[in-house]
């Protein structure tokens, strides 16, 4: 259930209104919007009068969400989610914000990341991404350059300015992202929400497995919302193999005026 207050609310008749609710065993969210604040109802909400809430002079409207995930649902937080990358070059995502993360799937010497690094930017890129741990089945195949490669990207960095995306596989390997700008965490770890979790403050983008689905993206991060954390930043990223794959035509297509735009 969420419940809508009105504009300029009388802050004492608010507090009153979630003690209330709180006193009936209902857990609170509030999410303060550009036009109005959101009161984001979770547990048992059957037994609770919605025209008596309706009645509050300081209420517009109260509805009731089918969905089983409460605290990821739009109607929670109508307002889209902004995730700042570089403040000061104001590279953001979300809310209309379009970027370009393009890079080498394998980081493998100073050369070539840089090389590819001032290539992608050149072509409208604004954030470099390449792996620097790359696991594979073989002992015997490349495994990546590992801390080794993370220094290559900060390298890079430092050479063309933009924040830089990289995987991480193990919560082990998380001191040495002290300095990545966006964490990504690979399809196999999709459903790890704890280690999602302890990527803050980073942003962090999770890439969809190809079983997973729109529901099991919406449980992990309600999952990731009822954890003790400040924000949650998410993003995520879906392959060209998996379902929904549909979607990309349109994407292709933004992502060329986009390019074209920015030459």
């Amino acid at each position: 259930m969420v419940v809508i207050l009105r504009e300029n609310y009388n802050e004492e008749q608010r507090d009153n209104l979630v003690n209330w609710l709180e006193s009936l065993g209902i857990t609170v969210h509030s999410s303060l919007g550009e036009h109005n604040t959101v009161l984001g109802l979770v547990g048992d909400t059957s037994g609770i009068d919605i025209d008596l809430i309706k009645a509050l002079d300081i209420v517009e409207d109260v509805k009731r969400i089918q969905e089983p995930y409460k605290n990821a649902n739009r109607k929670f937080h109508p307002e889209d989610t902004v995730v700042v990358i570089d403040k000061e070059k104001d590279i953001k995502i979300g809310g209309g914000n379009f970027q370009i993360i393009a890079g080498p799937c394998s980081v493998e010497s100073e050369e070539q990341v840089c090389g590819i690094a001032q290539a992608v930017q050149k072509s409208g890129a604004t954030l470099l991404r390449g792996g620097a741990f790359k696991p594979r089945t073989s002992p015997y195949a490349f495994q990546g350059l590992r801390a080794e490669g993370l220094k290559l990207l900060l390298e890079a960095k430092k050479l063309t300015g933009m924040p830089i995306v990289t995987e991480i596989m193990d919560l082990s390997q998380l001191p040495l992202f002290d300095d990545v700008d966006v964490i990504q965490v690979g399809a196999r770890n999709m459903q790890k929400a704890l280690l999602s979790a302890l990527l803050k403050p980073h942003a962090a983008m999770k890439k969809l497995q190809d079983e997973g689905n729109f529901t099991e993206l919406m449980y992990l991060t309600e999952e990731l919302k009822t954890m003790p954390i400040d924000e949650v930043w998410d993003m995520y990223l879906q392959s060209e193999g998996v379902p929904g794959r549909e979607w990309f035509g349109e994407i292709r297509a933004y992502e060329q005026k986009i390019l074209q735009e920015r030459k």
